[in-house]
Formats: C-alpha cells, sequence, structure tokens
C-alpha cells in the first residue's frame, strides 16, 4: 500500500472542504444539522440569546429548543476552524496512523462531529485505510454526554445515508469513550490524567466559560492537559476570548509539561 505524503494527503483534504476559496461544511454535515434543527425554533432561541448576550444558558440545557439553537451556534462556529486545526496540527505522517484525541467539554458534542466528518471525507478521498482515530470527552454533566454520544451515531447513521456504508465515521463513533469528570475536583482530575494519554487535547469554548483564576481552569491548564499530552503532541485551543487570556492559558500548559 502506497501513503501520500505528509503534505499531499493534507492538501487534498483541505480542498475537499474549500469552496469559492471559502471553508465550508461537508455535504453531509450540513445535512445532518439541518435535519437537526428547526428554523422557526433557530428563530425563537435566537432572539431569546440575542436579548440576554450569551450564546448558552445551563438552565436552559434540558429544552430541545435550546439543544437544537446550540447545536447550530456550536456547529456554524467551530467545525471549520476545528478542522482546518486538526489537518494543520495532525500529529502523524499520514491519516492511516490511529491518533488518539481527548475533547474537554462537549457542548453539543461538535468535536466528535468534526472528527468524524473528517474521516469521513478522508475516506471517500482513499486518504485513510487504516484505524484512523480514537475519541473520548470528558464533561461533568452526564447529560451532555449522553447527548453527544447519541448525535456521533446519529451523524454516523447520516454519513451512510448519503455515501453508503462507511468505516471510519461509525467506527470513531463505536470506539469513542465518554467521562464524567469535574474539574473543580483536583484529585479526579490527577488520577484520570495519570492513567491515560492522548495526541491531541481539544479545548473548545471551554476556558471561556470558568473562572480564570478558579481552581477548575487551573486544573484543566496545569494538570489535565499536561498530564494527558504525549510527547509530540497537540493541545488545540479555540475560544472566543481576548488574544492575552488565551495566551495566558497556552503559557501555563506549557510551563506545566
Amino acid at each position: 500500500m502506497t501513503i501520500a505524503p505528509r503534505t499531499d494527503w493534507k492538501s487534498r483534504l483541505r480542498g475537499a472542504y474549500m469552496r469559492g476559496g471559502r471553508w465550508v461544511l461537508s455535504d453531509a454535515m450540513q445535512s445532518f444539522i439541518l435535519g437537526c434543527t428547526s428554523l422557526d425554533v433557530l428563530r425563537a432561541e435566537l432572539a431569546v440569546h440575542q436579548q440576554r448576550g450569551s450564546s448558552y444558558n445551563d438552565a436552559s440545557w434540558m429544552r430541545g429548543e435550546y439543544r437544537q439553537w446550540y447545536l447550530a451556534f456550536y456547529s456554524a462556529k467551530y467545525i471549520s476552524s476545528l478542522q482546518r486545526a486538526l489537518i494543520e496540527y495532525w500529529p502523524a505522517d499520514s491519516f492511516d496512523s490511529e491518533v488518539r484525541l481527548l475533547d474537554v467539554g462537549v457542548g453539543p458534542g461538535t468535536t466528535a462531529l468534526a472528527l468524524m466528518d473528517l474521516c469521513e471525507v478522508a475516506e471517500r478521498l482513499g486518504i485513510a485505510h487504516g484505524d484512523v482515530a480514537r475519541f473520548a470527552a470528558i464533561d461533568r454533566d452526564p447529560d451532555k454526554l449522553d447527548y453527544a454520544y447519541e448525535l456521533s451515531f446519529a451523524f454516523a447513521r447520516q454519513c451512510e445515508t448519503i455515501h453508503g456504508p462507511r468505516r471510519w465515521a461509525r467506527s470513531v463513533a463505536a470506539g469513542s469513550d465518554w467521562f464524567e469528570l469535574d474539574l473543580v475536583d483536583g484529585d479526579s482530575v490527577r488520577d484520570w490524567a495519570a492513567r491515560r494519554s492522548f495526541d491531541v487535547v481539544v479545548v473548545s469554548n471551554t476556558f471561556s466559560e470558568l473562572r480564570p483564576q478558579g481552581q477548575a481552569a487551573q486544573h484543566l491548564s496545569q494538570v489535565l492537559v499536561p498530564g494527558v499530552l504525549s510527547r509530540g503532541g497537540a493541545a488545540i485551543v479555540l475560544e472566543p476570548a481576548p488574544p492575552k487570556s488565551t495566551a495566558r492559558w497556552a503559557r501555563s500548559v506549557i510551563h506545566s509539561r
């Protein structure tokens, strides 16, 4: 089997997401998000959140309409950015090498969806031939973990509906691990991190929801990420925060390694 050079598979994956000079969601992802949401619900929720000035409200999570809004909002905001970062910083010379990825704070499950979609596109391009990725996620809320888990299998079914049997999207969902872990509990975080290792750690819209000097933020940047990140691995931080804050978190991770 001939494996494409590093730069070749990266450029082919990038090209699959480019249309008119812009990075866009794949057809499968667009179809999936539209199938999970209603335009009437999105308009109503948009009006509510514009009044509040926030895209997230913990008390609203149990409402199905809110979950639709949350999924649509973060899919549009983060999936493309994360896929670009994953391609750029993929810590292997080919897309055939298994990479272990940890998602910190699952939200509506957009990190799992972004990874599965990337694997599905790579499969269609003939880039992926082996075990591509192992996915794990942590969150303090078991309901969010259940929601993201269910969405991952729903997306795998969506890929199969559009493109026929797909091995890699479903294998990522089937091999995923979902852990309930509260970052405030330093002992639990330390114990969990000591027994695991990941090649990529994704922190997306998580730091910005924690108090900068709080225990959870400190345990995340000084214990969890440095504790689980393998040598040569990548920590991808996507946060709607001022650059100084993001830089401070990055320095904290580096100094703790």
